[in-house]
């Protein structure tokens, strides 16, 4: 018998002023504005991604949107630091740029479908780095296998992440991981694992969640996992 989805319940008890003040210069939807605040002010303050992913996603915006797009959103976060390629940054404000580049680059679709579109780059983005050019040496064209992968991928791309897959003769594989609190991250997930696998062997991984649970600072998922 599958698992049924289930949801442990985790209450917002007071909104952080930073994340109330973010989502109204926004012009994000009520429903995405809630889960926009309720995201940040969860976000756990140390956990970190590596800067190529936030450079990866300006230029994105950059490229659809314009330059003078980019430089407001830049000058929209204010950022205390210089952002890196390789250097470990704040996921919170990288999340901060993923909400609105979501919103700047596919105005017409749900926030949580536009990060998904968005995620499909992330493994090209990744691919051009060193780690990326040699993780990609490892791969072969087998589906499951680059899925599998995925997990090394990420242990350097976001190091605060946990992700464990275990593949199944069935077809129907799992995939365990304790993320950062974000209601759309199926959505995230699901986009960047399509962009990594359908870029490296042309086919598509199909993301189903079996279950969430909460804690105040992170969601844990199991996914079930198919290639089509």
């Amino acid at each position: 018998m599958s698992e049924r989805p289930s949801t442990q319940g985790f209450r917002l008890n007071a909104a952080d002023p930073d994340a109330i003040e973010f989502a109204s210069r926004h012009p994000f939807t009520e429903a995405d504005r809630k889960v926009v605040v309720e995201t940040l002010t969860r976000f756990p303050r140390d956990c970190r991604s590596r800067g190529m992913f936030f450079l990866g996603v300006l230029e994105q915006v950059r490229r659809g949107a314009g330059a003078a797009a980019a430089q407001r959103i830049e000058a929209d976060l204010a950022l205390p630091y210089r952002v890196q390629q390789f250097s470990l940054v704040p996921h919170r404000d990288f999340y901060k740029l993923f909400f609105v580049a979501a919103r700047t680059l596919h105005p017409s679709l749900p926030l949580a479908s536009g990060m998904e579109r968005i995620a499909e780059s992330f493994y090209p983005i990744f691919a051009e780095s060193l780690a990326g050019k040699t993780l990609a040496l490892m791969l072969s064209k087998d589906p499951v296998t680059v899925v599998s992968r995925f997990v090394d991928a990420y242990k350097i791309a976001c190091p605060h992440n946990t992700h464990v897959f275990e593949q199944s003769n069935d077809g129907v594989h799992r995939w365990t991981c304790r993320v950062e609190p974000c209601d759309y991250y199926p959505n995230v997930i699901q986009g960047i694992c399509r962009g990594m696998v359908r870029e490296v062997t042309a086919r598509e991984p199909i993301m189903k969640v079996r279950s969430k649970t909460e804690e105040a600072d992170a969601h844990n998922y199991v996914f079930e996992v198919r290639i089509r």
